[in-house]
Formats: C-alpha cells, sequence, structure tokens
C-alpha cells in the first residue's frame, strides 16, 4: 500500500468515527420514518383523546420529516469522505475502460456499467473493476471503451468487481 497517505491508527479512526456517524444518522433517519406511523397506531387505538391526536400527530409528523431529512443530509455528507478514507491507503491503479455495458433492466434505460481492467506492475496480476458511469444521461459513456481511467483499490483480488474508487475520470 502507498506510504505517502495519513497513518493506518489515524486512519482507522477516521473511519471508525465516519461510520459511527453515518450509523447514527442511519438510525436518526429510521426513526424519523416509523414516528409518525406510531403516533398514528397510538391515535386510532383511542390513547388520546380526538382533540389532542390531531395535534401530537401533526408534531409527530413534522418532528419525523425532520429527523428523516437530517439524517440523509448527514449521511450524504458523510459517505464520500467515508469512501475516501477507506481507499485511502489503497493501491493506485491506472486502468483501461474495456467495455460500457446499458441497463438494460426495465422499461426506463440507467446509466452505463464501465468494465474497467488494470495490469498491476510487479504482481503479475490484470484486476478487473466496475463502476457506474458518472453521467447521468444513458448511454453517455458508451465512447469511452480504450480509455485511460486513474482509480483506488485496496485487494489485488481480480474478480473483485466493486473495489474501486476512481480518483480521475477520462475526458
Amino acid at each position: 500500500m502507498s506510504d505517502d497517505k495519513p497513518g493506518a491508527a489515524e486512519l482507522q479512526d477516521r473511519i471508525r468515527r465516519l461510520t459511527r456517524i453515518a450509523n447514527v444518522a442511519g438510525a436518526v433517519a429510521i426513526f424519523g420514518i416509523t414516528l409518525p406511523f406510531a403516533t398514528v397506531a397510538l391515535a386510532l387505538s383511542g390513547v388520546f383523546d380526538d382533540d389532542h391526536a390531531l395535534h401530537i400527530l401533526g408534531w409527530a409528523t413534522a418532528i419525523g420529516l425532520a429527523l428523516l431529512l437530517s439524517g440523509v443530509i448527514v449521511e450524504v455528507q458523510v459517505d464520500q469522505p467515508l469512501r475516501e478514507a477507506r481507499f485511502a491507503r489503497g493501491y493506485r491503479a491506472i486502468g483501461t475502460i474495456d467495455e460500457a455495458i446499458e441497463d438494460s433492466g426495465g422499461e426506463i434505460q440507467g446509466r452505463d456499467t464501465l468494465l474497467i481492467s488494470a495490469e498491476i506492475p510487479g504482481a503479475q496480476v490484470t484486476i478487473r473493476r466496475r463502476m457506474v458511469c458518472p453521467m447521468s444521461t444513458p448511454g453517455s459513456c458508451r465512447n469511452w471503451a480504450g480509455l485511460r481511467i486513474a482509480f483506488r483499490h485496496t485487494n489485488l483480488d481480480p474478480d473483485d468487481l466493486d473495489d474501486i474508487l476512481v480518483k480521475r475520470w477520462p475526458g
């Protein structure tokens, strides 16, 4: 692994901290989703009299939506730094985009999946990785076959397709 990045101990601390934040944000979002439903169930069971049930339901729904929104925002903010921390001490590679496969899973066409290969010098192995095209328009990456791409990976397993963090896209 490369030695020009943060030390292993401080990197593990950063990963643990970001993972903890992501887990708490996920729990807050789940709690935010369930709070209005629990309140409706209590209101329907007759625990509250009619005057208070609507007020409590309104407040619980507003609080639930606020918790859901804040949990999602925090999770989105933590996702990329967490991915980068996990790959910070990984190997660097320059690969070639072998193929762009269109997603034809349903009526609505999704983004292309890029198949990438890279020869690892000294290890005498060719690794294969896959990545979703960063452009949202379907078919926009089909002409990328043969282009070079810089990425990081954490292991030399040739078939660990999802072990990739792109550092430089083509073009």
